[in-house]
C-alpha cells in the first residue's frame, strides 16, 4: 500500500486486531469474511464512512485509495468504528467508490490525487467485498449496539489475507454490570478466526490503573459456539504494580458472565483451623450438565457452573469441595461434595475424631415433568444428604450447622391438578447419628377446598386427605434408651370449613371433621382402628376508623387508618378411641388426642400515606388461648402461652426512627408471667454512612443473647462495621467481631477479626480467635446488589 506524503512510515503499527473479536459479548464464531465478521452487515457487503474531516482519494495501478483525517466514523449495521484517521484500499474490479455527495468540480479519475473536499453529508459508500486493506489509528473505538466494546491505538485489517493486527489494544467482554477487561501489547488475528495476544493483562477493573490483575505474556484466544475461549501460558496475579504469586495458565470462556475463573482468595488465622488459605475458583459447567442429562434420557437445554473451593488449613489439612450446579426450563439441582483428611485428634467439642478421613455428599434437584401453572404440575425433588460424623457440620460448615438445616435425604413426588394432589415420599436414613423418621413410602392423596353440592351447605368447603404410611423410627445409634418402631398406617381424615357472612365486617366459620385410620401396631401388639371427630367455630368482627384530616410532619402522617380484627374461637376433638400412649408413637399420625381449646385473638393495624403510597406503620397481632380441660390438655394451666408479633415501622422524620424496624417476636407465659420464647430487634439508618443494630434473642433455659452492631462507611473506598454479642446467662461475651471493606475497582477486600467463647466441653480454653483477609470480585459477591449491610459478613465462612 503506498500513501502520499511518506504517511507509511509515520504509521509505525503493523496492528491488531481481527475484528471478530472486538465484537460485543454475544458475537459467536462466524464463517463470514474478516471484515464482515467485524460488521454485523445491514446488508451483505454494505460499508458506510462517514467522515469530520478531509478526504483524499489515489489512483493506483492495483485500486484505488481513500484518505480520511481529522475524524472519522465507519459504521455497518449495530457496529460503529471511529478514529483519528483511516486508510481504506479498494480493488479495480468494481466500480470506484465516491461519496455519496461528491464535490462539484470533481476531477476525472486519471488525473491524480483529488484535492482534500469537505465532508460529505451523508458519508461514503463502498461494497465491502472490493475492500482490500483497512488501517485506522489515533484513539480507535469499536461500538456494537452503543456499548463500547474495543479501544485501541491503531488497528490493520488485511482483507485479502484474512488477517489483522491491533496495537495497545483494551478489550471489553461480557457485559453483565462487571465486564471482564483485557489489555494487550499487540494482537494478531489469523483467517481461521484465532488470535495470538501478547503482553497481556486482564481484570474485572476498567480503570487505567487496576487493584487487581492478572497479568501472562500469551495468550489465544479461540472462537466456539458458546463463546470466545482465553488460553493463557503461566501468569502472575499483581496487586497494582506488585506481583504476588504465579499461577498456572489456565483456559477459560471471556464471552460468559462466569468467566474469570477465581471467585474468593481468603488468607487468615485462627485457633481451629490455624493458618488458612482458602479459594474458590469457577466456570462454565454447560457441556457436563448437558452430558449428564443426556446420558438420563432428557434432551432439556441446561446451564451449568461449576465451582471448586481449595482450602490449606495449617492445623487440620488440605479441605476440598467441589460443586456442580445446574437449571433449565423445568429443572435445576446442585451437588456438592467435600473431603479432608483431618490431622487434628480432636473435633472443637473435644470430642475424639475416630475417622481421620471426613466429609460430605449433598444433593438438591427438582425436575417439573409438566407444569402448566401454580396449581397445575408434576414435579419430582430429590434430596441426599451424606456426613461423614456426627460434628462434622458443625466444624467445617457453622452457619449451616447453625441455623438447623436437616440434614435429609427423600424422594418426593407431587402431582397437582388443581385443588387435588397426588404425592409419593421414600424418606430413608443415611446419618446412623442422627433420630429420624423413615417412610418407605408415605402415599397421600389431597382434596383441598372442594366446593359441596349441597344447596343448604353452599360455601362450605370440603378438604380430604387419605394416607398409606409405612413409617419407622429410628433412634441415634448411641441412644440405648430407644427402640425402633415401625408401622403401617392406612387412613383418611375429612374437614368441612363453612364460611358464613352474618354482618357487614362479620364472619363465622363453622369446621366439623373426622379421622379413621388402620394402624397396624398398638402398644397391646394388635392391629386396630383409630377414629376421632373434631368440631369447632370462630367468629370474627372487622372495624374500621379513618381520619383523612390528621397529619404531623415530624411523624410523616398523612391521614389515619385504624383496622382492628378481634376474634374468638372454640375447637374440641373428642371422641378418640385410642390415645398416644396407647399406640408406637412416630409421628403426628399416632400423636392424635382429645383437647379442648378457646382461643381470643386480635390484630390491630395502623396505616397512613408515606411516599403517595399507603404504608402499615405497625401491625400487631395476639393470640391468647384457653384450656377448659387443664389437667388434660396443658400441664395443669388454664391459661396457655400467649403469642405477640409486632411490627413498628415509623418512617417518621426523627433522628433513628426515619428508617427504623422495630420487631418483636414472643412467646410469653401468663402463669408465671415470664417468657418461653422472645426475639426483640431495633434497625435503624443514623445517617447516610452509618447503620445501627440491636437484639435480644432469649429462649427460657437455653440462651440468652444481645446483639449490638455499628457499620459505617469512612470514605467512598473503605467501609467499616463491628459487632458484639454477650451471653446474658452467664454475664460473659459470646462472640465479637470487627471488619474494615475497601471496595477497590470491581472487587472486594476484607480485614475480619473475631473471637468465639469455646463451644467444647472444658469450655474457655477452646475460645477461638480468628484473622481473615477475604478477597472476592464484585461480580461474584453474593450479597444481593445495592446491599451495604456487612455486619452479616463479619467472620462467616461463605459455605
Amino acid at each position: 500500500m503506498k500513501i502520499a506524503n511518506g504517511r507509511q512510515g509515520g504509521v509505525a503499527v503493523l496492528l491488531a486486531l481481527a475484528l471478530w473479536c472486538v465484537t460485543a459479548p454475544s458475537s459467536r464464531a462466524q464463517s463470514l469474511p474478516l471484515v464482515l465478521s467485524a460488521f454485523s452487515a445491514v446488508s451483505e457487503d454494505s460499508v458506510i464512512v462517514l467522515p469530520t474531516g478531509k478526504l483524499y482519494s489515489f489512483r493506483e495501478d492495483e485500486g484505488q485509495v481513500l484518505v480520511f483525517l481529522d475524524g472519522v466514523t465507519v459504521q455497518q449495521g449495530t457496529q460503529r468504528l471511529t478514529a483519528d484517521s483511516l486508510v481504506v484500499v479498494l480493488g479495480r474490479d468494481e466500480v470506484n467508490a465516491l461519496p455519496a455527495e461528491p464535490p462539484s468540480e470533481a476531477p476525472s479519475p486519471d488525473s491524480g490525487p483529488l484535492p482534500p473536499a469537505a465532508a460529505p453529508e451523508r458519508g461514503v459508500f463502498m461494497p465491502g467485498s472490493r475492500i482490500r486493506e483497512m488501517f485506522l489509528e489515533g484513539y480507535v473505538t469499536v461500538d456494537e449496539n452503543d456499548v463500547r466494546t474495543l479501544e485501541a491505538a491503531a488497528i490493520y485489517v488485511d482483507n485479502t489475507a484474512g488477517d489483522s493486527f491491533i496495537l495497545d489494544g483494551r478489550m471489553r467482554a461480557f457485559d453483565d454490570g462487571h465486564p471482564l477487561v483485557l489489555r494487550f501489547k499487540q494482537l494478531t488475528g489469523y483467517a481461521d478466526g484465532n488470535a495470538l495476544l501478547q503482553t497481556v493483562d486482564y481484570s474485572t477493573c476498567e480503570h487505567g490503573n487496576t487493584d487487581f490483575h492478572m497479568s501472562t505474556d500469551t495468550a489465544i484466544l479461540t472462537p466456539t459456539e458458546k463463546g470466545r475461549i482465553l488460553k493463557t501460558s503461566d501468569q502472575t496475579f499483581a496487586v497494582g504494580y506488585v506481583p504476588i504469586f504465579r499461577w498456572p495458565g489456565m483456559s477459560f470462556n471471556i464471552d460468559d458472565n462466569e468467566g474469570l475463573l477465581i471467585r474468593d482468595l481468603n488468607i487468615g488465622s485462627s485457633g481451629r483451623f490455624g493458618t488458612e488459605i482458602e479459594t474458590v475458583w469457577g466456570g462454565d459447567a454447560d457441556g457436563l450438565v448437558n452430558g449428564v442429562a443426556r446420558m438420563l434420557g432428557s434432551d432439556e437445554e441446561l446451564e451449568g457452573e461449576w465451582e471448586t473451593r481449595i482450602a490449606a488449613y495449617s492445623a487440620r489439612g488440605l479441605f476440598i469441595e467441589p460443586t456442580i450446579a445446574w437449571e433449565g426450563p423445568n429443572s435445576k439441582g446442585r451437588f456438592l461434595a467435600s473431603h479432608i483428611a483431618d490431622s487434628a485428634d480432636e473435633d472443637e467439642l473435644d470430642q475424639p475424631i475416630t475417622d481421620n478421613t471426613r466429609g460430605r455428599i449433598d444433593l438438591e434437584s427438582r425436575t417439573y415433568f409438566e407444569r402448566n401453572d401454580y396449581d397445575d404440575f408434576r414435579v419430582l425433588d430429590i434430596d441426599i444428604s451424606y456426613l461423614s460424623d456426627r460434628n462434622f457440620l458443625n466444624e467445617y460448615y457453622e452457619r449451616e450447622a447453625k441455623i438447623g438445616r436437616e440434614q435429609d435425604t427423600y424422594l418426593w413426588y407431587r402431582d397437582i391438578e388443581g385443588n387435588e394432589a397426588r404425592t409419593l415420599l421414600i424418606r430413608p436414613r443415611l446419618n446412623d447419628f442422627e433420630s429420624q423418621v423413615e417412610y418407605l413410602p408415605e402415599v397421600q392423596r389431597r382434596l383441598l377446598a372442594e366446593e359441596t353440592e349441597a344447596e343448604w351447605l353452599r360455601g362450605a368447603k370440603l378438604t380430604v386427605t387419605d394416607t398409606f404410611s409405612n413409617a419407622r423410627f429410628s433412634p441415634d445409634e448411641d441412644n440405648n434408651a430407644l427402640d425402633s418402631v415401625s408401622n403401617l398406617r392406612i387412613g383418611r381424615r375429612a374437614r368441612l370449613d363453612w364460611d358464613i357472612d352474618t354482618g357487614e365486617g362479620e364472619r363465622l366459620r363453622v369446621t366439623a371433621g373426622a379421622d379413621a385410620t388402620y394402624l397396624s401396631g398398638t402398644q397391646f401388639g394388635g392391629a386396630d382402628i383409630r377414629t376421632s371427630l373434631l368440631a369447632a367455630v370462630e367468629y370474627q368482627q372487622t372495624y374500621v376508623g379513618v381520619d383523612q384530616g390528621y397529619s404531623s410532619e415530624t411523624w410523616n402522617l398523612d391521614g389515619i387508618r385504624q383496622i382492628l380484627e378481634p376474634r374468638i374461637g372454640i375447637q374440641t376433638r373428642f371422641g378418640t378411641n385410642h390415645q398416644p400412649e396407647e399406640l408406637e408413637v412416630i409421628d403426628d399420625i399416632e400423636q392424635l388426642d382429645d383437647n379442648h381449646l378457646i382461643f381470643l385473638g386480635v390484630r390491630h393495624r395502623i396505616q397512613t400515606h408515606q411516599d403517595n403510597k399507603v404504608k402499615t406503620i405497625l401491625d400487631t397481632d395476639v393470640i391468647i388461648p384457653f384450656y377448659p380441660n387443664e389437667s388434660r390438655d396443658n400441664a395443669g394451666q388454664v391459661e396457655g402461652d400467649v403469642i405477640v408479633d409486632m411490627r413498628y415501622r415509623p418512617g417518621a422524620n426523627i433522628w433513628g426512627l426515619r428508617d427504623a424496624t422495630l420487631r418483636w417476636r414472643a412467646v410469653l407465659d401468663p402463669n408465671d408471667r415470664g417468657y418461653e420464647q422472645s426475639y426483640l430487634s431495633y434497625n435503624t439508618r443514623i445517617d447516610e454512612t452509618k447503620r445501627f443494630y440491636i437484639a435480644n434473642n432469649k429462649t427460657e433455659g437455653l440462651f440468652n443473647f444481645l446483639t449490638v452492631g455499628v457499620l459505617w462507611e469512612l470514605t467512598e473506598k473503605w467501609s467499616s462495621a463491628v459487632f458484639w454479642q454477650r451471653d446474658q446467662r452467664l454475664n460473659e461475651t459470646a462472640r465479637a467481631g470487627f471488619m474494615m471493606r475497601r471496595t477497590g475497582c470491581c472487587w472486594i477486600l476484607d480485614y475480619i477479626i473475631e473471637t468465639e467463647r469455646g463451644t467444647g466441653i472444658t469450655g474457655e480454653d477452646r475460645d477461638d480467635t480468628q484473622f481473615e483477609i477475604r478477597l472476592r470480585p464484585t461480580a461474584f459477591d453474593r450479597r444481593r446488589p445495592g446491599d451495604d449491610d456487612i455486619l452479616d459478613d463479619i467472620g462467616s465462612r461463605i459455605r
